[in-house]
Formats: structure tokens, sequence, C-alpha cells
């Protein structure tokens, strides 16, 4: 079954009703944790990196001016060592081949932004979809986050 995901870097402006809330590990606090878990039963923490003072992020955020696909190795090591479940890389369609190859192999679950409406990759066939593709931006939800649609029921799955 295909769920819903939120994601915002101003999470408090979210509204309820999606399947998956996700923000970033930096803006945690006991306060935002239970907010967020007040409008859904998961909340997915992100390392854009500045910083995982909880150590909770399960996704890497790899897009310009955060990490880049160099960086994975290090960071699946360090999280798969802390066993972190449901390791995700985040990327744009455009650098999913240099994440996938610079991983060397390594396993993880992929979050890919299209954020044109598109909800699949060209050339995926269907159980080498990602676990959740970024297809609508806020501007056109109308309200500060970005929807993704999550693909693999194994991928986080509801409590």
């Amino acid at each position: 079954m295909i769920r819903t995901m939120l994601d915002s870097d101003q999470p408090e402006t979210m509204p309820a009703g999606a399947d998956l809330i996700a923000t970033y590990a930096d803006l945690w606090s006991l306060d935002l944790a239970d907010y967020l878990r007040g409008l859904c039963r998961q909340v997915v923490w992100i390392d854009r990196g500045n910083g995982d003072p909880g150590g909770i992020a399960s996704v890497l955020d790899v897009e310009p001016g955060l990490f880049r696909p160099g960086q994975v190795p290090a960071w699946l090591d360090a999280k798969g060592f802390a066993r972190t479940p449901f390791r995700t890389v985040y990327c744009d369609r455009a650098d999913l081949a240099a994440v996938e190859a610079d991983a060397g192999g390594r396993r993880f679950w992929r979050w890919v932004a299209t954020l044109d409406g598109t909800a699949h990759l060209d050339g995926a066939a269907w159980q080498d979809r990602p676990a959740a593709i970024q297809c609508l931006p806020a501007a056109k939800l109308g309200f500060h986050a970005d929807l993704s649609l999550v693909l693999r029921a194994g991928w986080n799955p509801t409590p």
C-alpha cells in the first residue's frame, strides 16, 4: 500500500494526516518530537549536516550545500555500526547513480526527489523502485512541506 510522507524544515507548520512526517535531526527537541507524534504515528529524522545530537537520524540528505555522494559510505558505515534501522539516502534523481556508485555495494534504502509531480523513475523496474519518491514541492501543496509517496511497505513500516 502506498503511504504519504510530508517533510519540512518548519515542522511546526505541517498539518496532520500524513502517514509519516520527516524533518531534520538538528531541530530535535522533546517538545517537537511529542508534537509531531501528535500529528502522525511516525517521524523520520534527517541528517542534513547541521548535527544529529541525539543520533536519531536515519536519512542522509545528499544535495548541494549539504552532503555529497562521496560522504555516503562513511555515514552508512557509522549508522550500520550504531544499528540504525532503515538507513536511507535522500537525493535527487540526477545524483542517484553517483550515490549508488559511491556506496560501493552497501545496503541502504533510497528516497529520491523529482519534485515535478513524477512519481516514478524512468527505467526502474518495480522491484528496483526506491522506498520513497518526493514528487510535490511546497508550492504545489500550498503549505511549507514537500510530499513524498512511500512505495515500499518495508521502509519504516507503520507501528
